[in-house]
């Protein structure tokens, strides 16, 4: 019971959501990686466009976004479409028989350079 909400749960899908749980792999990592910089100030969320290819998108956190962010709720000038470094907090979730998934949380924002 929660509040006045009641739940019944089998205790076969409880085993069932064990294994699961059980079965995956979490690895996390700080990377570093370059390229065009995109960023959705109301959602948090970037995009960054790697040089070789490739996009790799996430949110920010917290400190990131009052960095970037102005009170307004826009970004500050030359972020979006500069060309940066910055460090992300990589987490890699594997479960047993499938392939990896990725997500991302901008940690870092390096100088930006405006494009050309």
């Amino acid at each position: 019971m929660e509040g006045k909400r009641d739940f019944s749960l089998q205790r076969e899908a409880i085993e069932i959501a064990r294994q699961r749980v059980d079965d995956l792999e979490i690895d996390e990592d700080t990377i570093e990686q370059t390229g065009t910089f995109y960023l959705l100030p109301n959602s948090r969320r970037f995009e960054l466009h790697l040089s070789g290819g490739g996009v790799l998108r996430g949110i920010l956190s917290n400190e990131v976004a009052e960095q970037m962010i102005n009170a307004k709720g826009t970004p500050r000038p030359g972020i979006i479409g500069s060309v940066s470094t910055v460090r992300l907090r990589q987490r890699k979730i594997t479960a047993r028989g499938r392939e990896p998934r990725f997500s991302y949380r901008l940690i870092e924002f390096a100088a930006a350079n405006p494009t050309p």
